[in-house]
């Protein structure tokens, strides 16, 4: 939005607002959780001139494309279009799908965040990874 000189107010929300945050301004999920309930992640953007809210990077980037053509440059150029989608699908899948990444990831975040978002991510990441601190613990092989 800063380079489509959009003007927009940031809301700043802990982990375990999300999810009532989203559904409140009719943000769809951009997944499933492990149990196949909706997952709602961030960043979301809701606007008011169309009242539509849009989820995930790429797709609020197509949105302001479409939305506010005449604003700024283009974010996702058409021709482009494909191969930005193939490269995220590619980086996702080898950067999270591999398994490594989160094992050296996940523990150093959780100990960056506020106290609530804290112990909702744990929580909620410990259930698909098991215990954060064994994923990679210091000198370790996996780390």
């Amino acid at each position: 939005m800063n380079i489509k000189g959009i003007p927009y107010k940031t809301v700043w929300v802990e982990y375990p607002e999300v999810e009532a945050l989203c559904t409140k301004i009719g943000a769809p999920p951009t997944g499933k959780k492990p149990d196949g309930s909706p997952l709602y992640t961030l960043p979301t953007i809701f606007d008011p001139n169309t009242s539509k809210a849009v989820s995930d990077s790429a797709l609020i980037a197509r949105y302001l494309d479409a939305t506010y053509p005449a604003a700024g440059p283009t974010l996702v150029p058409p021709a482009l279009d494909a191969l930005l989608a193939a490269f995220q699908d590619a980086f996702m899948g080898a950067t999270f799908g591999s398994g490594n990444l989160p094992a050296l990831i996940l523990p150093a975040a959780c100990n960056a965040l506020n106290p609530p978002s804290h112990v909702y991510f744990k929580t909620t990441r410990e259930k698909s990874f098991g215990p954060l601190d064994q994923l990679a613990p210091a000198g370790s092989e996996k780390r």
